[in-house]
């Protein structure tokens, strides 16, 4: 966890949260099987039209905005937002700033009348033009 949150963030983590990340292990070593067995290329992800909201911490490692770079780069219906002074867990160590994220960008699609138009990079959270579906990345 220390590369990834660092270890000040770690050890001033509340236990009962620790003890919840640390019960995810299992599921996580599974993850990264799966991911590094994946064989779909970047290009393919041009193909998903569904307004996206990508999340990213501040202070994440470079692979990580890489990766978001890449996707923000390559989905063709998107809206980043980065969550101030989060890492690559800000879902965990930054559970509000994200969860407001999410909650304002789902809140702009719900229910039939939700519009579906294309967003980008300069639509606010919370602005009609970023309905759509949320996928998270940090």
């Amino acid at each position: 966890m220390g590369y990834w949150i660092g270890r000040a963030a770690w050890k001033a983590m509340p236990e009962a949260r620790r003890a919840a990340i640390c019960a995810t292990m299992p599921a996580v070593a599974r993850a990264w099987e799966i991911i590094l067995g994946e064989r779909t290329g970047l290009g393919e992800y041009a193909r998903i039209d569904a307004p996206a909201l990508l999340v990213r911490g501040e202070a994440t490692h470079a692979p990580c905005t890489r990766v978001v770079d890449q996707l923000r780069g390559t989905l063709p219906n998107v809206r980043p937002t980065t969550i101030r002074d989060a890492g690559h867990m800000a879902p965990l160590t930054h559970p509000e700033p994200v969860n407001a994220a999410i909650a304002a960008h789902l809140r702009c699609c719900a229910g039939p009348d939700a519009p579906r138009t294309r967003i980008g990079p300069s639509a606010p959270v919370g602005d009609w033009r970023t309905s759509g579906t949320a996928a998270v990345a940090t």
